[in-house]
């Protein structure tokens, strides 16, 4: 619930910083909306989280969600002095994992990422094509990952493990899973799979 909240948060100071600036309401406003509509549903799914990234429901989009979150996160980047560098393949196939689901596996990662990023770091956001799915990767120019921070992935932890257990339980749930390692120039790369929706999968068999 905090990831929405946020959002709306960040993009109420930018309007009392910036008044009536067109490029404001055209970038930032939807995605402001559209975080009030997340957090509705999400108040709706609380009582049971495995109504967020369930299969079955509607298929997720890996660049739209890359998208979002990148929008979502540049003020708080921007604020911190870090680079942050989204990026998507071309074409990627629905995803077994829900939009809202996707939106908060790539809140989770991200957020922690610019968090333990040093001013003038960049932190990359990626989703690119894998065998069955989809894989989003999370990679930043911090101090890298602790043991105790690839533990905090099976269960709640302070600081850098923050949301690691609702991702490992968001990407379960559909079948995919959480990665670690280090990334090409220092600090951490944290690679999530998600499995394409089967339904894809065999509209694109037939």
């Amino acid at each position: 619930m905090r990831n929405p909240l946020v959002a709306v948060k960040s993009f109420l100071e930018l309007l009392g910083e910036r008044g009536a600036d067109p490029e404001l309401a055209g970038s930032f406003l939807p995605v402001a909306v559209a975080e009030l509509r997340r957090a509705e549903r999400l108040l709706d799914a609380m009582v049971d989280l495995r109504r967020v990234g369930e299969a079955g429901g509607e298929a997720g989009d890996a660049c739209e969600a890359v998208a979002a979150v990148a929008a979502l996160l540049a003020p708080r980047a921007r604020s911190l002095g870090v680079s942050l560098e989204p990026g998507a393949d071309a074409e990627l196939p629905p995803t077994a994992l829900g939009p809202d689901g996707l939106r908060q596996v790539l809140l989770n990662l991200a957020l922690n990422a610019l968090a333990a990023s040093p001013r003038g770091g960049r932190v990359r956001l990626a989703a690119r094509a894998a065998r069955g799915g989809v894989e989003l990767v999370i990679a930043d120019e911090g101090p890298g990952l602790s043991a105790g921070t690839r533990r905090a992935a099976g269960g709640e932890a302070r600081g850098r493990g923050r949301g690691l257990a609702i991702t490992r339980r968001l990407l379960e749930a559909c079948g995919g899973q959480l990665g670690f390692g280090a990334a090409a120039g220092g600090g951490a790369e944290l690679c999530a799979f998600v499995p394409a929706d089967p339904r894809a999968l065999h509209t694109r068999v037939r």
